[in-house]
């Protein structure tokens, strides 16, 4: 029987056991893709404070979101590239 763990945050995947092997690959690629595809998502800090929340694309920030110290004041609302605030890009 085939095993499939996953770590991380997963918002709106489906997780389905497969009793057969040969399915985990199908079950490998469908959450890759998922996972991959442009969605609304969070980070957390450890005392569960939102760090950033908004858009990502491969797991990285892109997109419109936000971002926030570990006291909860705002630090740059606005786009992101590639898991970077476009300010930093100087694209502001």
């Amino acid at each position: 029987m085939a095993t499939l763990t996953t770590l991380g945050l997963s918002t709106g995947v489906m997780f389905t056991h497969y009793s057969h092997d040969n399915c985990i690959e199908t079950v490998i690629y469908e959450m890759h893709h998922e996972i991959n595809m442009r969605h609304y998502d969070y980070y957390l800090y450890p005392d569960k404070t939102v760090a950033f929340e908004g858009d990502f694309v491969n797991n990285k920030p892109n997109g419109r979101g936000l971002a926030k110290d570990e006291r909860g004041h705002t630090i740059w609302s606005g786009n992101f590239v590639d898991g970077m605030a476009e300010i930093c890009l100087g694209r502001h």
